[in-house]
């Protein structure tokens, strides 16, 4: 099955994506992402800082978001699998 340039348009619009290093902040409790590679070029070799808490057993990101309106907050809960 071979996909169209508009079907592989569609199921990439709305998704995005980041690779690189990070720098933890212990004392402000931040963790510094610093993207490489993005969906979005624009965000490669910026510096976007997030706070971030444990809760338990999880590592819990979350912050408002300050890009896109229609997004009040955004929360990232990491589990370690047992």
């Amino acid at each position: 099955m071979h996909t169209t340039p508009e079907e592989k348009i569609a199921a990439a619009d709305g998704t995005f994506a980041y690779c690189g290093r990070y720098e933890i902040d212990a004392k402000q409790k931040q963790i510094i992402h610093l993207p490489e590679v993005a969906t979005d070029p624009g965000y490669a070799g910026s510096r976007q800082v997030r706070p971030y808490a444990f809760e338990g057993g999880r590592l819990v990101l979350s912050d408002t978001e300050k890009e896109d309106p229609s997004v009040a907050r955004w929360k990232i809960v990491w589990e370690k699998a047992k």
